[in-house]
């Protein structure tokens, strides 16, 4: 049976999120977001950072590495939230074939779903 994918009405925060998400691309060049969800409680994002011409790139590089890309937009949400929304840790997953992006991508557009039949991890 077909059951519509729920939409997550954001809060003035999670516009603030969304924003900021919006503009990671416009940040760091090579960095795209192929995919997110922001939850009430927390977020999934799937972030590709490309190598320059597709080859691996010397170190040290000016390309971000995604510590340096989830601190500073944790920073910007906390600065234009005016608070602290976010736990100090984020967790990653390198995902390293095409099975594992369409595994992740599938997580994030069904974690709303979960997340009102109370099947997220996360869920209260």
């Amino acid at each position: 049976m077909y059951q519509p994918i729920p939409k997550i009405i954001l809060t003035g925060i999670g516009s603030i999120v969304a924003d900021a998400i919006s503009e990671i691309p416009k940040r760091y060049e090579g960095v795209f977001v192929d995919a997110s969800v922001i939850m009430p409680n927390h977020v999934h994002m799937m972030l590709r950072i490309e190598k320059e011409g597709g080859r691996a790139m010397p170190v040290p590089t000016d390309r971000p590495t995604l510590s340096r890309i989830m601190q500073q937009f944790k920073g910007i949400v906390t600065k234009r939230a005016q608070a602290v929304v976010w736990q100090s840790h984020f967790y990653d997953h390198v995902i390293r074939n095409e099975s594992d992006y369409l595994e992740c991508m599938r997580y994030i557009e069904e974690n709303p779903l979960k997340w009102l039949l109370r099947q997220d991890e996360y869920a209260n």
